[in-house]
């Protein structure tokens, strides 16, 4: 078995709420499969999924499952929606923006009432709940480029060689593959009396004297693609209606694929106009992660008063299983061949597959529910989640420094979130909020932004039908380097998830 290579930049992404920015760790694949988005009917979405103290409702059973035993009849429900997340990246004052726009079904679940063995028995029935839930979205688009005259990714590749001869670099990294296009060479080239572990390339300006200055062209494209699904099932218990109690067990499988493509291209060099070597390298990055977990959770819900209920849930850490597929390449195109035979070279890494298991933190939901007669109600949650709590665990290497940098990266945190809903006859009208920290205990990381996500939403119910329209809107910023020597991406995301509910009482 091979240890998951690391790769040199963005070959990854973490999902904040809806949001998605870089990755390049086993942290960070700890908190891309960590964070779960909340996900269910529009009717929840609508309300800002303030939903642990609710009950009654299809799609709050994975969420807190004792609200499965609210039910007094069958149900069904489908959601379909649109998500589209606009990346706006600015790379040295100039910005570019990409969309990316993905129909999905986040929801469909259906309830199974038990009526109880009779009127006397403090058992006042229940509900089995089966339902499918999308609970991450990994879609997005990024791309930039400029011209400057500042740091090129060649530097990175000569720090990477330093002190290995060229039969010592490190198989798979990109110093070999750098080294095998040309891109860099050994100073013994230049002279026989120079080391053989030291490095330079036909596109280094001279350092020493600031009036070389080297002009390059810089573009990097980002595709991201992917989701995380999750089927539950669950029981809630109805007693005597003051008290419900349930449980439920969730099986999760999601597939994460990124493909970046960085290159570096039209160098030249004020003291020498006429030098032009190298017409431009591409670096290719490929990285695949399909992910299979299993969870429990458990929740109660109870009613002190008829306009009053409380709610508590706790899920346990998903135990996933990890495979990861990853491949990257370099390839070089030359004015002056550098071999004097070709123009064009291009080399690849062993394709690289990892297995390892990952344990996500534990989660806690409090909540609750206030009741404005028939006309409504508001409601509230806190959700806590300790996400430096992640464990890696594997056989084949001592994962004691990654799990380290899981403890030193993340963060405690408490998302709030809360809705209303206001009836009016058949119709419903919807708003809620969600604010959401951020995961990262440095708040000038790129994920150290707090989120906050904001919803509307409008239902018609009769008495065996329903239907429900929500969206949800949000912003945030993240930054980046694509490598050492470069000046920051900076990114401005705004999200917008727009579904859509239909379902059937029965």
């Amino acid at each position: 078995m091979e240890l998951f290579i690391k790769p040199l930049f963005l070959v990854g992404c973490l999902c904040i709420a809806p949001f998605c920015t870089k990755a390049q760790s086993y942290a960070d694949v700890a908190g891309l499969f960590s964070e779960h988005q909340r996900v269910g009917t529009a009717r929840m979405q609508g309300t800002g999924y303030g939903m642990t103290g609710l009950g009654g409702e299809l799609s709050i059973g994975y969420t807190n499952p004792a609200a499965n035993g609210m039910f007094n009849k069958n149900q069904i429900a489908l959601t379909a929606g649109v998500n589209t997340i606009s990346d706006q990246s600015t790379f040295l004052g100039t910005a570019n923006t990409e969309k990316a726009s993905v129909f999905n079904v986040p929801y469909f679940g259906v309830n199974f009432y038990l009526a109880p063995p009779n009127e006397e028995s403090i058992y006042k029935g229940g509900s089995f709940n089966i339902s499918f839930s999308r609970i991450s979205d990994f879609n997005r688009q990024q791309k930039y480029s400029q011209r400057h005259g500042g740091g090129s990714i060649v530097e990175f590749f000569e720090d990477g060689a330093f002190g290995y001869t060229p039969d010592e670099l490190p198989l798979d990294g990109y110093s070999q593959l750098a080294y095998d296009t040309y891109i860099i060479d050994d100073s013994s080239v230049l002279d026989p009396g120079f080391p053989n572990d030291r490095y330079w390339s036909p596109v280094d300006k001279d350092y020493t004297n600031p009036n070389d200055i080297r002009n390059l062209d810089q573009e990097e494209s980002i595709r991201i693609e992917g989701k995380q699904y999750a089927w539950s099932i669950g029981y809630g218990a109805n007693l005597n209606d003051m008290f419900f109690v349930g449980a439920n067990i969730g099986i999760t499988s999601g597939k994460y694929r990124s493909v970046k493509t960085y290159s570096e291209s039209n160098f030249s060099f004020d003291l020498d106009p006429e030098y032009e070597p190298l017409r431009a390298f591409t670096l290719e990055e490929i990285l695949t992660i399909r992910a299979k977990g299993i969870n429990f959770s458990g929740g109660v819900i109870v009613r002190p008063l008829d306009v009053l209920q409380l709610g508590f849930s706790i899920q346990s850490p998903t135990y996933y299983t990890m495979n990861d597929e990853y491949d990257g390449s370099i390839e070089s195109k030359w004015n002056d061949s550098p071999d004097g035979a070709s123009k064009e070279f291009k080399q690849y890494t062993s394709i690289i597959i990892s297995e390892y298991k990952l344990n996500t933190p534990l989660r806690m939901n409090a909540g609750a529910a206030f009741f404005i007669g028939k006309r409504g109600f508001i409601s509230a949650d806190a959700e806590f989640v300790d996400y430096s709590s992640n464990v890696l665990k594997t056989s084949d290497f001592d994962p004691s420094e990654e799990n380290n940098a899981i403890q030193s990266t993340y963060n405690k945190v408490v998302n709030i979130r809360a809705g209303v809903e206001i009836r009016l006859k058949q119709w419903k009208f919807r708003g809620g909020v969600q604010h959401l920290p951020s995961i990262s205990k440095d708040l000038d990381d790129q994920n150290g932004k707090d989120q906050q996500l904001f919803s509307l939403g409008l239902g018609y119910s009769m008495k065996k039908f329903f239907m429900d329209l929500a969206g949800t809107f949000g912003k945030t910023e993240a930054s980046y380097s694509p490598h050492p020597y470069s000046e920051q991406v900076l990114s401005d995301l705004s999200y917008t998830n727009i579904t859509g509910t239909i379902g059937l009482s029965f």
